[in-house]
């Protein structure tokens, strides 16, 4: 039997199919510096996809609805940029960039901020609580 998602939040529930939140992180950062998603938006000629490659983040270029590096000079300088503000965006947001492709940036993201207990959070008589029973 399937089980249900488990919520993360206030009315917010995981779905099984949703990419990783490292991935979501990162298609993010990239919209936001203002390059196309090609899984989002079909009918952009050029753009990025990103995936899950182990416990990193994997961006793939593509430009003119093709993955092979262009062969023209003008075409090359372009994919070249692309690439370049890839690595200069996920850089930015805090990935560490591991790999530079001909195609494709490999980029470690940055780590979870790890929730702090505030004081006054253990029950009563509790070593660290503030409260008495």
């Amino acid at each position: 039997m399937p089980q249900p998602p488990q919520a993360t939040g206030p009315g917010y529930a995981t779905r099984p199919d949703a990419p990783r939140w490292d991935v979501r992180l990162a298609r993010s950062v990239l919209t936001q510096a203002g390059l196309a998603d090609v899984d989002d938006d079909l009918v952009a000629p050029d753009g990025f996809s990103a995936g899950a490659e182990r416990s990193d983040v994997l961006v793939w270029w593509t430009q003119d609805h093709s993955l092979a590096v262009p062969r023209r000079p003008e075409s090359r300088r372009r994919w070249n940029a692309a690439l370049g503000r890839i690595e200069a965006a996920l850089d930015d947001a805090g990935f560490t960039v591991l790999r530079r492709t001909h195609t494709s940036v490999l980029a470690r993201p940055p780590s979870r901020p790890r929730p702090t207990p505030s004081r006054g959070c253990a029950p009563p008589g509790h070593p660290q609580s503030s409260r008495t029973p």
